[in-house]
């Protein structure tokens, strides 16, 4: 139903209702490793809320969760041009739990690549960053905007999952918010990023005996 007009609404108006949402549940699940990186930077450079400074994890906040905003228009988008297709092309219906195989194999993999490892270690590591943008007033929002798209490299395999076993699963956010903040948080953050793909894998390959199964 998330991927349909309501009666009367334009398609304009059905992707800024998803993206609302979508905004919203990002926000849930990325507030508690985006405020971690805060505090990691106000005790490593000692960056302080002073009457200067009060408005800057706001507006870092702000241009941060703008980029997860496009990510929510893109996503339905490209979820609605799916799901039409798949209406109209059984084939492509009858493909899309093999697709979902291979997509969860996929994000699994990806948590053990360099890239993976190079977008977590951005999106961990902006002590600098936060520091040059305190001492330079007006390039916060900007500062945000690129820690969101470093984080969303990072996360860009994660985020494929909670597509796959749907968006509005409270069971699957809870775990994908878990796996985010574990790789933020933790003292190591690639083994944690190891630890969650080989979960995911251990997933794949159950929804791969189930796809086999009927077939067996």
């Amino acid at each position: 139903m998330m991927w349909s007009r309501m009666p009367g609404q334009s398609w304009l108006g059905a992707a800024a209702s998803f993206a609302t949402m979508w905004t919203v549940m990002m926000v849930a699940m990325m507030l508690p490793s985006f405020a971690t990186s805060m505090w990691r930077c106000r005790t490593s450079t000692g960056w302080t809320l002073d009457a200067g400074a009060g408005w800057l994890p706001a507006r870092l906040g702000l241009g941060y969760f703008s980029v997860w905003t496009l990510l929510g228009f893109a996503v339905f988008v490209i979820e609605v041009s799916w799901h039409s297709m798949s209406s109209q092309l059984p084939e492509l219906a009858r493909a899309t739990q093999p697709a979902s195989t291979l997509l969860v194999l996929a994000a699994a993999g990806l948590q053990f690549t360099r890239w993976k490892s190079q977008h977590l270690v951005r999106c961990r590591n902006v002590s600098r960053e936060l520091h040059s943008s305190a001492a330079h007033p007006g390039r916060e929002f900007r500062l945000g905007m690129r820690l969101g798209v470093y984080c969303g490299y990072s996360c860009l395999g994660l985020t494929a999952v909670l597509l796959v076993f749907g968006v509005m699963d409270l069971r699957v956010m809870m775990a994908v918010a878990g796996a985010i903040t574990a790789e933020r948080v933790s003292a190591d953050g690639q083994r944690s990023a190891r630890a969650v793909g080989m979960v995911l894998l251990g997933v794949a390959m159950s929804m791969f005996v189930q796809l086999i199964g009927p077939a067996s």
